[in-house]
């Protein structure tokens, strides 16, 4: 026997209406089951080992700024005064070359720090992508500046 959500009478168990109020009773308690779903899965949800953070991981914030002060102070700007100036602006090239470099340490060291935490079943702090932009970007504009060292 079934009751009627919404007359609360007796209806037999294979009815699909109420012979009382002549609601349909299956739609019904479907939206039931899929409500008690919906409870089991938040339960569920909420039961779940969350993963504990690792550490903060800084190293790629640290290439970020060694890429940008390379590209905007050295490359940008000390390269146009040195320029105008008449001094050989190859030193200012070596110097930006040897901040790419440390850029590609620094995001180097940010995903090796975020595969150890990966590892130990921590949740990685450091930014994958932005890591692998710095070294791209860095190798892109230290090959770039090594050319133009050796070209002129």
């Amino acid at each position: 026997m079934k009751t009627c959500p919404y007359c609360h009478h007796d209806v037999a168990s294979d009815a699909m209406f109420c012979v009382h109020c002549g609601k349909p009773i299956e739609k019904q308690t479907e939206k039931i089951e899929k409500k008690l779903n919906k409870k089991e899965r938040t339960q569920i949800k909420s039961m779940e080992v969350k993963k504990e953070k690792a550490p903060k991981n800084l190293w790629w914030t640290f290439a970020i700024l060694l890429f940008l002060i390379g590209l905007v102070v050295f490359d940008g700007i000390m390269a146009i005064i040195f320029n105008e100036a008449g001094w050989s602006y190859k030193i200012v090239f070596m110097l930006s070359a040897c901040l790419y470099v440390f850029a590609i340490i620094c995001s180097t060291i940010s995903l090796l720090t975020d595969s150890k935490a990966t590892k130990n079943n921590l949740e990685p702090t450091g930014n994958t992508i932005a890591s692998i932009a710095v070294i791209a970007m860095s190798l892109y504009v230290m090959l770039v500046n090594i050319q133009q060292i050796i070209l002129k």
